[in-house]
């Protein structure tokens, strides 16, 4: 069940964004995503505005580009 700050942030996009982080996830083997899932996160990670500071800093989260990190490993081998 989701946090009311993660209702919060998300809102409407978080059936959107659950789906895409959990298609990335499953796109590779349990290990692999243990070892990788800070670089990915740096990948996908949302740019925050210049001058902005903080936890709960505002930015947008590119479902798209998750969606293709994905599509990518399944095409070089993801979870079996």
């Amino acid at each position: 069940m989701p946090t009311t700050r993660t209702l919060a942030m998300f809102g409407d996009d978080l059936k959107a964004a659950a789906s895409a982080m959990q298609k990335l996830a499953k796109a590779y083997k349990r290990r692999e995503l243990a070892q990788d899932a800070y670089r990915l996160y740096e990948r996908f990670r949302p740019d925050i505005p210049e001058g902005v500071k903080g936890r709960g800093a505002k930015g947008e989260l590119d479902l798209g580009l998750i969606g293709r990190l994905a599509e990518e490993k399944s095409q070089t081998g993801g979870a079996r």
